[in-house]
């Protein structure tokens, strides 16, 4: 598999720099292909090769990042519904969720050793009668009640590769992604329907 090549290179490479900010770089990238490896793999395994479970995949992508940063006083929470989408949607949504993942054991418990982490998706409900919910059916939190974001932190002019990242790949879903600093730091995905299958 081309993709499981590419994470053994990078591992070699992992191994053999002394810099710091560029071993920083590779692991995040390392995440990334993994992500996308995930993907496939569980499209592999799957009876169905067009769709696959969002729900078993979110679930192993979380805790695969979490096992990586193995930070035993973090506690990850996921509470994800069950729903179908093909690779053209669980990717991109995977990428964003270890984006948001990562930066949030790498910077969300500085000084800490204790806290939560959150993974939450869900449908719309039809009682739901928010303005901001028209045309959306789904909803992807992903929240931490750690330090909370940088004083002044603007989503729209944000420079990390990170968020160029999830602001890419939420316009490429025609999603919505908002921010709610009342309750620690949810990052929120509002989803159009992608043609799911419940």
């Amino acid at each position: 598999d081309n993709l499981a090549i590419l994470i053994s290179l990078m591992n070699l490479q992992l191994e053999k720099t002394m810099d710091k900010e560029l071993h920083s770089c590779l692991h995040d990238l390392q995440f990334r292909v993994r992500t996308m490896a995930l993907v496939h793999d569980q499209l592999y395994r799957s009876k169905n090769i067009i769709t696959l479970s969002f729900k078993d995949y979110l679930i192993n992508l979380s805790n695969m990042v979490s096992k990586a940063f193995q930070k035993d006083g973090i506690v990850l929470h996921t509470e994800i519904e069950e729903c179908y989408f093909d690779i053209d949607t669980a990717l991109p949504l995977g990428l964003i969720v270890n984006e948001l993942l990562t930066n949030a054991f790498k910077y969300a418990f500085n000084g800490r050793s204790e806290g939560n982490i959150g993974v939450e998706f869900r449908a719309v409900l039809e009682d739901e009668t928010d303005p901001e919910l028209e045309d959306i059916y789904w909803i992807l939190t992903v929240r931490d009640d750690g330090v909370g974001l940088p004083e002044g932190f603007d989503l729209n002019s944000a420079s990390t590769l990170g968020m160029q990242v999830i602001t890419v790949l939420t316009g490429q879903l025609q999603a919505r992604l908002k921010i709610d600093r009342k309750d620690g730091v949810p990052f929120i995905i509002l989803l159009p329907d992608r043609k799911s299958v419940v």
